[in-house]
């Protein structure tokens, strides 16, 4: 399964400027879907086939499962063969972060006919994407609380459009049994989408931003 953010707001990019990674394989298709994945958000990415060329300034090293059994290292990022790219680069950005334990896993939601979802790791933004099916959308944020198995799980979402969200609880709760009502929270939307001019994923970021000033309504 490939998760397709389409872009990342200006501030995180700013955050994740300097943040290189290196994808260690001699599997190519691996390492391609992995630097793809990268370059989506703007990161800076090499693939590489030794250690000895790994770069001294990579914040993380991705490389699959068992490939490497001789290389152990604070920064090291094994993939699991079940793993999305989105997931992978994911624990990459908080191993650059120095993120060992995330706390909370948060996926921020301005819901709609098309949906944007800002997903975070703590207070990390990793990545935004927009997508227009809801199946998809609740596949996409339950493979992110997978991959955080042992971090508190919370949604926040935008209050406008009551239809839509209405619907995209359902199918969050349909989708992860484990996730609870109260667990989904509602702020309001204000003039996100103003400050996002327009664009679902960033007004996304834009309501993360309001509930960590606690800007709540339940």
């Amino acid at each position: 399964m490939d998760l397709n953010p389409i872009g990342m707001p200006r501030h995180a990019a700013a955050m994740h400027r300097g943040v290189l990674l290196a994808v260690l394989s001699h599997d190519h298709r691996f390492a391609k879907r992995i630097v793809e994945e990268a370059r989506r958000r703007r990161l800076e990415v090499v693939h590489v086939n030794s250690r000895e060329d790994i770069p001294l300034t990579a914040k993380a090293v991705i490389m699959k499962r068992g490939e490497f059994p001789g290389i152990t290292a604070d920064k090291v990022v094994e993939a699991e063969a079940t793993q999305s790219p989105a997931s992978v680069v994911d624990k990459a950005i908080e191993k650059a972060f120095m993120i060992e334990k995330v706390a909370k896993a948060l996926v921020a939601v301005d819901p709609g006919k098309k949906t944007g979802l800002a997903y975070y790791a703590d207070n990390v933004l990793l990545r935004t994407e927009t997508l227009y099916d809801y199946d998809v959308l609740a596949e996409h944020v339950a493979d992110f609380f997978r991959n955080h198995p042992e971090s508190v799980h919370h949604v926040v979402m935008g209050a406008g459009a009551p239809i839509y969200r209405e619907h995209l609880t359902k199918s969050l709760l349909s989708k992860m049994p484990d996730l609870r009502e109260e667990n989904i929270f509602t702020v309001p939307e204000g003039n996100s989408t103003r400050l996002a001019r327009g664009r679902d994923e960033l007004a996304a970021a834009v309501i993360h931003r309001m509930w960590s000033r606690g800007i709540k309504r339940s």
